[in-house]
């Protein structure tokens, strides 16, 4: 069993599984099932819907890609 033969087995087993995230569905939702209701027909409805956009916007410029590699042990 030699370094390379588990090295080329490795890497014919992994698979690119991509991201979970999906911020463009968080927002969707987000807007579905927070907003329901305030529809800013009066002053605390307008801002509640700025509030949660802003709430919105914060979270996406937080929002960045980092990739690791977990190796075989997963952690």
């Amino acid at each position: 069993y030699t370094h390379q033969s588990r090295t080329s087995s490795a890497v014919q087993d992994w698979e690119w599984g991509g991201c979970s995230d999906n911020i463009g569905y968080g927002f969707k939702f987000s807007r579905e099932f927070v907003d329901t209701g305030e529809r800013g027909r009066n002053l605390r409805e307008k801002m509640n819907l700025h509030n949660n956009e802003a709430g919105r916007t914060h979270v996406s410029s937080e929002m960045r890609q980092e990739c690791k590699c977990h190796g075989m042990s997963g952690s």
